[in-house]
Order: C-alpha cells, then structure tokens, then sequence
C-alpha cells in the first residue's frame, strides 16, 4: 500500500544536516514549520496554530538541499509521511512520523532564486561556470538546430 502524497509550504526552522550513511548514500534531514495566518477582528494578521514536519531527503537531492536551501528559507515540499521508531538513549522506544521528500524547492512568494542545473557525473567545482549549463542541443557542427538563423518569431 503506498503512502499518499503530501504538500507543505513552510519554513526551514534549521540548517539542512547533510550526512552519508554506511553503504555512502547521502542523507539530509530538516524541519519545516507551517503557520497557518489569519486576520484579527482588527484586520491585522497573526500567527495561528504550527506544525512541524521532520524531514528526509536522500540521494543526490540531499545533496542539493544541503548545498540550496537555509534556516528561515520557505519552502515547497511534497513526499510522502510515514511512521518511525527509534530508540531513545535510555532504551525506551520512541515513535514519530516523518517526511520522506521527493522534490523541494524555495518558495518564489518572498523571494527570487537563481537555478543552476546540476552536472551528471563529475562535478563542476563550485564557484565555477560551466560553457553550457543547460545542455542545450547542438548538432554535429556546433550549432544550435532549433535556431533558426537569426530570423524573429513569427507574431500569431
């Protein structure tokens, strides 16, 4: 039985915690608050009930996460929830749930954001610009086949 898919809109409440397991997959794990706001009798708006999910994101998108995204960052995430339990320091078992995140990214409401497509296999250094970030399709000569020659779009 699968799990269904979940979407939270919120806040980072703390660094993003980048680690690698033992068979050396990339883990992250964070918090994300949403707060839900309404408006007074007054009109003016206040901050109403929270909710934190616990976030895990794996693979080459904790990766990401780790390298994008920063406390008080609002965020877009969808995954899916689940159950977890652990075992707390004095051996008593502990139980929570948890958001498996399947795609993340910054939420555009307050901000803006530069994308920058990330390289398979070896990686650009940071810092570092690559000749073609985007991949765009080049023919065998080099040269753009979806231009068309420097003519302007047709107006429809």
């Amino acid at each position: 039985m699968s799990t269904p898919q979940i979407l939270i809109v919120g806040n980072l409440a703390d660094e993003p915690v980048l680690r690698t397991t033992q068979s050396g997959k990339a883990v992250a794990q964070f918090t994300v608050i949403a707060t839900n706001r309404r408006q007074d009798g007054q009109g003016n708006w206040v901050d109403g009930d929270k909710s934190g999910k616990k976030c895990v994101v794996w693979n080459q998108l904790a990766q990401h996460v780790a390298a994008s995204l920063h406390k008080g960052m609002q965020v877009i995430v969808v995954g899916n929830e689940r159950d977890t339990q652990w075992q707390a320091q004095d051996g008593t078992p502990r139980y929570g749930t948890e958001v498996n995140v399947r795609h993340i990214g910054p939420s555009l409401q307050y901000a803006t954001a530069q994308v920058t497509k990330a390289q398979s296999g070896p990686q650009t250094p940071q810092g570092a610009v690559a000749s073609n970030p985007w991949g765009q399709p080049q023919g065998d000569d080099g040269a753009d086949p979806w231009s068309n020659g420097g003519e302007t779009e047709p107006a429809f």
